[in-house]
């Protein structure tokens, strides 16, 4: 038998305002995921957004098992990687709430 144990990690790279690309791909990410482990009839963790309708995504803390990141990485991997304070088991923000941070705040922040 074999007890080698994986880990699925993310890393992200810096590049200031440029942080929008991969912040664009990991919601595609999300969507994809979602829709594979859908299609797989996987048992996933589901979510509801502000309106109590589902959301059709995997946040990217529940598909990887650590996140790190470089410069704006960082930033991203750190705003996916929160946890809501009221329910420790869901994301506090998913990848497209931050690409909205490059996005409004891009050009204050770079």
């Amino acid at each position: 038998m074999n007890n080698e144990t994986f880990y699925n990690i993310l890393t992200i790279d810096g590049g200031g305002i440029r942080g929008i690309i991969p912040a664009v791909t990991l919601e595609k990410m999300e969507d994809f995921a979602y829709e594979y482990a859908i299609s797989q009839n996987y048992t996933i963790p589901l979510y509801q957004n502000s309106n109590g309708e589902l959301r059709k995504k995997l946040p990217m803390m529940d598909l990887f098992d650590m996140m790190s990141g470089t410069s704006t990485g960082s930033i991203l991997s750190t705003a996916l990687s929160l946890i809501k304070a009221e329910n420790r088991s869901e994301p506090l923000f998913w990848a497209g709430d931050a690409l909205g941070i490059y996005e409004d705040a891009g050009p204050i922040i770079f």
